[in-house]
Formats: C-alpha cells, structure tokens, sequence
C-alpha cells in the first residue's frame, strides 16, 4: 500500500481513504459523530496510517506502544490525562475493549507479546527519535499535507509489521 512508503506523495487524507479501503472490516464512524469512541477510533487510524501498520494482532501491539511514547491525546500532559479519562470512561469503547481482550486466549496474547517484543523496542527507539509528538486529535489540519512532509515535520519512521501474520482468526477492529 502506498500510504506504508516512508516518502508517500498522498496526501493524510488520501492515505486514510487507501487504509480504510484495505480493512473493509473495521468500524465506520461520520467524520461529524463527536462520540468519544468515534474520535478515539478516527484518531488511532490516523496513526496506523502516519506509522505505515497495518491491522494484524502484532501492528496492534507494536503500534500501541508507539503512541504510548510518541504522542499526546490532549494539547499537554495535564490534558492528556483528561482525555484519556474520558475514553477509558465511555461504556461502548470499554465493551470494545472487552470483547478484543476476550476474544483471544492468553497463551494468544503471551505469544504477540514475545513476537512483537523487539518490534516494539524498536517503536519505542523510534517514538524517542522524533522532533515532537504527535497530538493525537489535532490531526484534521494535516489531512491535505502529503504523509512525506508529516513524517519529515515529526521524523516519524515507517514501522511495517506486515498484515501476511495473521496468528488468530479474530478481526481487530480496534
């Protein structure tokens, strides 16, 4: 997918269009549902097309550890608690949250965590390596900059993971 190239020419907009093309399966929300959940999900897809992931198990993992390190929900620290509170707080995104965690044996999991351990140092190396963090909901003034000029601004390296592993026949939808 041209979106997964570190110097894509497509624009945020163009690469969103591309990855939702890709995974038919995930959820759709309006760009104007301003439930937490639809922000949070419409948020995290950004990321997934900014890192270059995909939606396997393993992206999942390595991804969510990229923007743990690599980006701020809110417009600082202090607000980036608040956010998070919020989405952690929302009765839907908890029961997403739920059937994702439950879905999967925890042998499942203890595997993904051994596969996507050094994957997910190198995330980790790489959110640290970056110019600033990412604002996780502030990136609606970025739709029509190319991927290429928004990694350069944040010097964010494309972290494929590859969607050929699929290791359980559960669809991450997260």
């Amino acid at each position: 997918m041209k979106y997964q190239n570190q110097n894509s020419a497509q624009t945020l907009r163009e690469g969103l269009a591309e990855y939702y093309a890709a995974f038919p399966t995930l959820d759709r929300f309006a760009d104007n549902d301003l439930r937490i959940i639809a922000q949070a999900f419409r948020a995290h897809d950004v990321v997934h097309v900014i890192t270059g992931m995909d939606i396997s198990p393993e992206s999942e993992v390595i991804l969510d550890t990229w923007q743990f390190w690599a980006t701020y929900p809110g417009k600082d620290f202090w607000d980036s608690i608040r956010v998070t509170q919020e989405i952690f707080g929302d009765r839907e995104f908890n029961q997403r949250i739920k059937d994702l965690l439950t879905a999967s044996s925890y042998l499942d999991w203890l595997w993904w965590m051994w596969r996507c351990f050094i994957p997910c140092c190198k995330a980790i190396t790489y959110s640290l390596q970056m110019s600033k963090k990412w604002h996780t909901y502030d990136f609606e003034q970025y739709l029509d900059v190319p991927l290429s000029t928004i990694r350069q601004e944040y010097k964010i390296k494309v972290m494929q993971q590859g969607a050929t592993s699929v290791i359980s026949p559960v669809a991450v939808s997260y």
